[in-house]
């Protein structure tokens, strides 16, 4: 009985500061995603020019730290750090956390894209890709 309440108490404070503290990737109410975020999604989206509105954004906006950047900090650190944050700084955290990962979203997409991708930045649909696919099957063969 006594090392489940010791582990209890040990884990009741954990469970609760992740509960609290966890990440989200939902859109902040704050925010209008940009068009280079809407296009990840837009099957007609152009994709030269969904690029350049990604680029033209960052220059005008601070680039969220990447995870690898954050993760490097010590767990006393981020501890006392989140227990000292500020609303603000709470709504500023929730919209780095959702621009970080819209970011990585939005990197894998142009990697996924990349080789589909025309003349005049149309993406191939899933049709075309499949016909381009079985065409290089019978070519094989």
């Amino acid at each position: 009985m006594k090392k489940l309440v010791s582990v209890t108490t040990l884990l009741l404070p954990l469970l609760l500061s992740i509960s609290s503290h966890g990440q989200s990737t939902a859109k902040p109410k704050s925010i209008s995603p940009p068009d280079w975020v809407r296009a990840i999604d837009d099957p007609n989206a152009n994709y030269y020019t969904a690029i350049k509105q990604y680029d033209a954004y960052w220059k005008t906006h601070t680039k969220p730290a990447d995870e690898e950047e954050l993760m490097h900090r010590g767990t006393d650190e981020v501890k006392k750090h989140l227990k000292k944050m500020t609303k603000r700084e709470v709504r500023e955290q929730n919209e780095q956390t959702y621009y970080r990962y819209q970011c990585k979203r939005f990197e894998n997409w142009v990697h996924e894209n990349k080789a589909y991708v025309q003349k005049d930045g149309r993406i191939l649909t899933p049709d075309e890709r499949l016909k381009l696919w079985q065409q290089s099957q019978k070519e094989r063969q």
